[in-house]
């Protein structure tokens, strides 16, 4: 049977008359929507909301810096959800989003902005919004000198900070990766151009090789996710994710780092037995604050619960809620990896599977449907016009 939750938001971007409608399935049904399809409008908001979802979930876990029993990440989750229900006219957007949330609205916004990628636009939405933050929007060190370095020449060269970092060699973290989530919206159906706009927008803080294909493969992910119907094969799903990869990316060095992580996420995949933290961790993957750890561990967490059969203790929800619940208990880094694999598995199953109470309580959940819808009208622009 069909549990119907309906939330009705007002966004600023429509007019008042119109609503979004947030269907949510029980977890018996919620494989069953996705494979018999589920609209690219729903698809692009699943995406952007899903990726803030799992940054406001995985941030109150990242004081910890290690994995979890899934027990208290799922306390929290249904803390909050009853927390919205009991409130009758409660104040939205309490759950803070980090500054995973802030660079993806910089870089999206900028997209919609400007219709095409601008450089120095970009480095000035980061860098405007780094210098008005609060406290709890946890930006590192090394990115907060690139800020600080453009700004002094008012964004004019935003590539040269980042080129300088480490001896030259550049940084390999998984900041470029945590806010590619707009990327392939903007480019939708279009590997190489994904792939390009992933690797630029990447340098701009992250120039070494593995922070880059990081940042095309959380691209690229996304884009087979919401591209695909109904997954019947991970390994299938993992194994030609990475040929994608070395198709598309014109950074060939280091690529070996991904194919041997990918090849843990297959092996790990084919366990027999549960797959706990410590064999994410131990077995290879690991989860913490680098690109070609943290990219390939949100993607093990959403091809993993896909089944709801793997983890019985997360099966009662849907298969998006168990993916975010899953990347933030197992995760070092778990805000970032839970935000990229909400936004992986918010562009599988759509903006229906995220709870509504969860949309209510994130901070930034409307400025998210916002921009996913700016990005979904570009896109059926530019479909259009061809």
């Amino acid at each position: 049977m069909i549990v119907l939750l309906v939330a009705i938001f007002h966004l600023q971007c429509r007019n008042p008359s119109e609503i979004i409608i947030l269907d949510i399935y029980s977890n018996n049904d919620s494989e069953m929507a996705s494979s018999q399809g589920v609209s690219l409008a729903s698809k692009f908001q699943g995406a952007i909301v899903g990726a803030v979802f799992g940054d406001c979930l995985g941030a109150k876990f990242e004081y910890f810096w290690g994995p979890m029993p899934n027990k208290p990440v799922v306390k929290y989750y249904e803390t909050l959800i009853n927390e919205v229900r009991s409130q009758k006219d409660g104040e939205k957007g309490f759950v803070f989003y980090t500054d995973d949330t802030c660079m993806t609205f910089d870089l999206g916004e900028s997209l919609v902005k400007c219709k095409e990628f601008v450089p120095r636009d970009v480095a000035r939405n980061f860098g405007e919004t780094y210098f008005a933050a609060p406290s709890q929007r946890y930006y590192g060190a090394n990115v907060g000198f690139i800020f600080r370095s453009t700004k002094v020449n008012d964004y004019r060269n935003p590539f040269n900070p980042a080129k300088e970092q480490f001896n030259g060699s550049g940084s390999y973290g998984n900041g470029s990766a945590m806010r590619v989530s707009p990327v392939p919206l903007f480019h939708h159906k279009d590997k190489v151009k994904i792939a390009e706009l992933a690797s630029h927008q990447s340098k701009l803080t992250h120039t070494n090789p593995k922070g880059i294909n990081g940042a095309i493969l959380q691209a690229l992910a996304i884009e087979k996710a919401m591209t695909t119907e109904g997954i019947r094969d991970s390994v299938a799903f993992a194994r030609e994710l990475m040929t994608d990869l070395e198709n598309v990316t014109t950074t060939k060095e280091e690529l070996d780092v991904y194919d041997e992580k990918m090849k843990i996420v297959i092996k790990l995949i084919e366990q027999k037995t549960e797959v706990k933290a410590e064999d994410v961790i131990n077995g290879g993957i690991k989860t913490d604050v680098t690109a070609h750890e943290a990219v390939p561990a949100a993607i093990f967490c959403f091809l993993y619960t896909l089944n709801e059969k793997n983890i019985p203790e997360l099966s009662k929800f849907n298969g998006l809620v168990r993916a975010v619940i899953y990347a933030a208990a197992i995760s070092l880094d778990s805000d970032t990896v839970a935000s990229m694999a909400g936004a992986i598995a918010g562009a599988y199953y759509g903006i229906e599977m995220i709870p509504p109470e969860w949309i209510e309580a994130c901070e930034g959940s409307d400025r998210a449907l916002k921009l996913a819808d700016g990005l979904y009208k570009l896109h059926k622009n530019n479909k259009e016009a061809v």
